[in-house]
Parts: structure tokens; sequence; C-alpha cells
């Protein structure tokens, strides 16, 4: 996670974080290499000071809410959320699994030994299936039961959850259109990953952070982990059938109602 004096930066893989933590970087002119790299292995965190104060690295990149250090708590929370469509295709052609630093990880689950398909070699499907079976706890690891809940949701609710066995055991449409989640959740602003720049620039124009120091995030390309992205032509709608589709829609049905944005974007 990245921390400034004015609030926390919760970064989930895979919904912008590295573009919103290189543009803190600038920011705080802060410079990203190898030798930053090796430092943070060691230390576990490392700081960049400027005008606007400390920036803050910790080695806990992809930590939740409940793993915010205690000398940080208190401070406002920002965070990324994306389309569970466009994030579980990005997951996929990302592939973890395939990767030296992962595969031994995922070779020792028992779900994976036991399954026919060549793996990591994996289908979008048998991605879609592995996921939940491997990292959800019972009752949802079953990808096809549409009553258990997708993958997505219960990393979110883990992320940004006071109690997340509580609210995964509770969850439900009343307690969604009662507003009782909120109680639960930690208060934060979330900003959507396709609209960082314009969604970014607002938050840290809210933070009092100079308009001339901020400009640059409005035109900023986008920045690709490892340098691995898609093409225009690998749209999240062409990896889905009806089928598929109408699925994740009722798998995830918790972040669509909480950003409903989403069932149009």
């Amino acid at each position: 996670m990245v921390v400034t004096d004015k609030f926390v930066y919760i970064h989930k893989p895979k919904t912008g974080g590295t573009f919103v933590t290189d543009a803190l970087l600038r920011l705080y002119d802060g410079k990203w290499n190898m030798l930053q790299h090796a430092k943070l292995a060691m230390l576990k965190e490392i700081h960049f000071t400027n005008q606007f104060g400390k920036l803050s690295i910790t080695a806990n990149k992809h930590g939740g809410c409940l793993e915010i250090p205690a000398k940080y708590s208190g401070k406002r929370i920002l965070s990324t959320i994306r389309n569970p469509f466009d994030y579980y295709v990005s997951q996929y052609e990302f592939g973890w699994w395939k990767r030296k630093e992962w595969l031994k990880y995922y070779q020792g689950f028992d779900y994976i030994k036991k399954q026919t398909f060549n793996f990591p070699d994996l289908s979008f499907i048998e991605f879609m299936e592995l996921m939940p079976a491997v990292f959800n706890e019972a009752p949802h690891t079953e990808f096809h039961n549409e009553k258990a809940l997708g993958r997505y949701t219960v990393e979110f609710i883990q992320s940004h959850f006071r109690e997340p066995k509580k609210v995964l055991e509770k969850l439900s449409d009343e307690y969604v259109e009662s507003s009782s989640y909120k109680k639960d959740m930690f208060s934060i602003y979330f900003i959507f990953t396709h609209k960082l720049n314009e969604q970014l620039h607002q938050y840290l124009l809210q933070q009092e952070y100079q308009p001339e120091a901020i400009e640059f995030i409005l035109n900023k390309e986008k920045v690709l982990p490892q340098g691995k992205g898609r093409t225009k032509e690998q749209k999240w709608q062409k990896y889905y059938s009806p089928e598929l589709h109408d699925l994740v829609r009722k798998k995830d049905w918790f972040l669509f109602k909480l950003f409903p944005e989403f069932d149009t974007a």
C-alpha cells in the first residue's frame, strides 16, 4: 500500500494501482528502480519527501484495510475498483499462475492436481473455475453455483470490511438495500479503473494538492505492470458467452449493487 500525510491508498491487483502509485511517486519526486526495490524488501517500508510531505510505500503491496499499520490508522482511505467483467479478463491475460515465482505455488493445490486440464495453459472458463476453487472458502468455491459469490466479490469484502467473515455470512439484498453494510465497511473513497485520470486528479484536488502539480495526471498514459497489457482488440466482451456473462452478473451482484455504473460500462 501507499501512504501519504493525507491518505492511505489500498492497491488491489489489476485495478489500476500501478498507475496510481506511479502518479504519486512522480508527485513526490520519487523514482522507482532496482535499488529502491531492494531497499523495500529489506526495510519493509521506504519514504520519499518533498514540499507535499512524506510518501511511504510499504512491502505489503496489496494489503487490505485491515492491514493498514496502526501508525497510519485514522487516515482517509483511497481505493480503486474495476468492472468485474473487465477485472476477470485482466487477471486472466496477466496470467499470474504461469509466472515462475507463482507456478509451484499453484501446482501445490489439490484442486489443480485433480484436474484434467493442461495446467498452466488455461482457457478463460478454466481460469474462472480455478480462482474460486483455490482461493474462496466454502460455500463460495463452486464457480457454476450462481448462489456462490464471485471471487472478486469475496476479495473485495476481505479487503474493505472490518469483519469480512461475518459480512460474507449475512450478505443479502436486505443487508445492502437497507445500507446496513455501510457500518461494517471502512470509509473509503473509490475511483474507477476506467476513469483513473480524471477521478484521481479530482480526488487529489479535494485533498488540496496544488492544481499545477497534479495537472499531468489528466494526460498520463496507462502504466502496464511488467509491461504486460491487452490489445485494443482484446475487449472483455469477447471473452463472455451470454451464459457466462449472466452467471458472473449473478455471482458478483453485490459489486453491481454498490457500483451500478458497471452495468453500463
